[in-house]
């Protein structure tokens, strides 16, 4: 066991929690307007006035712009940066663990 996470080691952790930051921002640049308008609906359904995904995405298109589809987009990237680069160094770390244990 000691093998392998000194392979780990070995090969650099900085390369693996850099990808997995890098992932993890990705992907949430990407799903974060998705997100916003999830909430907005939500928020719009208590009141009784929920619209459908697209044409509440597009009302705050057309009426707020781009911008307000990332609201708190700093703190979440700020969060899932280190978040997915410890996920990204636990998956590898635990993986070589795993498969040396199966080769012997």
């Amino acid at each position: 066991m000691y093998d392998e996470l000194a392979c780990l080691c070995l090969e650099g952790v900085a390369p693996i929690v850099f990808s997995g930051g890098i992932g993890g921002a990705c992907l949430w640049l990407v799903v974060y307007p998705m997100d916003c308008v999830k909430s907005r609906i939500q928020v719009m359904s208590m009141t009784s006035r929920q619209s459908g995904f697209f044409k509440t995405f597009m009302h705050i298109f057309r009426t707020e712009g781009v911008r307000a589809l990332y609201p708190g987009l700093t703190p979440t990237m700020n969060r899932t940066f280190p978040a997915n680069g410890a996920l990204f160094l636990g998956y590898e770390a635990s993986r070589k663990i795993m498969m040396a244990q199966f080769d012997s």
